[in-house]
């Protein structure tokens, strides 16, 4: 018989559990079984979604379980502690990291690069979590340096495509790459995050154009 503590309570949730772990619950592991995707899946689906709603603080191993449809210790094998789960859950949510975007020309590489980060806010789920991100970095220093961790992991590429502007003459060689950075996506944060609304193709030129103007 399945413990009732660890078994979903709606209907959704049952069948969900039945497509993870099988209709009759998890399986015993052994030795060289492969993860279940759709297990993880569901349980970093669900970790963002509770993180997004309810703040670090909000987020229980037994919260993820229930509304992922899979029992605590599937939780337990694959997530130790609970900021490995939520970072986790935002690698698995966030758009993938691209490599340096280089087209020879600075302008383009930081006006994609901006309509990249327009995305993260419009397109992706990562761009609801945000709110709470930024509420939970004030609150729970672990929480703040492996955010940090993430943030600079995804901000590497378009600082190696400035350095690399830098280096071939088409920026200024005091040119502060992480500055020039934060002038061009400080706007989108702003108006995402503040004052409401996105910013539209004209905007994001005309900021990519201000920042620049700085370090030529």
């Amino acid at each position: 018989m399945s413990d009732p503590a660890v078994t979903p309570t709606t209907a959704a949730g049952v069948l969900r559990a039945a497509a993870v772990d099988g209709p009759g619950g998890p399986a015993c592991p052994t030795r060289g079984r492969p993860r279940s995707v759709a297990a993880d899946e569901a349980i970093l689906d669900a970790t963002l979604d509770l993180f997004a709603d309810r703040g670090f603080e909000g987020v229980s191993i037994e919260a993820v379980a229930e509304q992922a449809g899979v029992a605590k210790s599937t939780v337990y094998r694959r997530y130790p502690t609970k900021i490995d789960l939520v970072m986790a859950a935002w690698r698995h949510c966030s758009p993938d990291a691209e490599g340096p975007i280089e087209t020879g020309s600075i302008d383009t590489d930081l006006l994609a690069a901006a309509h990249r980060l327009r995305a993260v806010f419009t397109q992706s789920a990562i761009g609801r979590a945000i709110p709470s991100a930024l509420a939970a970095s004030a609150r729970f220093p672990e929480f703040a340096e492996a955010h940090h961790a993430f943030i600079a992991d995804r901000r590497a590429p378009i600082l190696a495509t400035v350095e690399h502007a830098v280096a071939a003459g088409r920026l200024r060689p005091d040119t502060d790459p992480v500055l020039l950075i934060d002038l061009i996506s400080g706007p989108i944060f702003y108006r995402a995050l503040n004052s409401g609304g996105t910013l539209t193709d004209a905007d994001l030129e005309a900021i990519v154009t201000h920042a620049l103007a700085s370090f030529r």
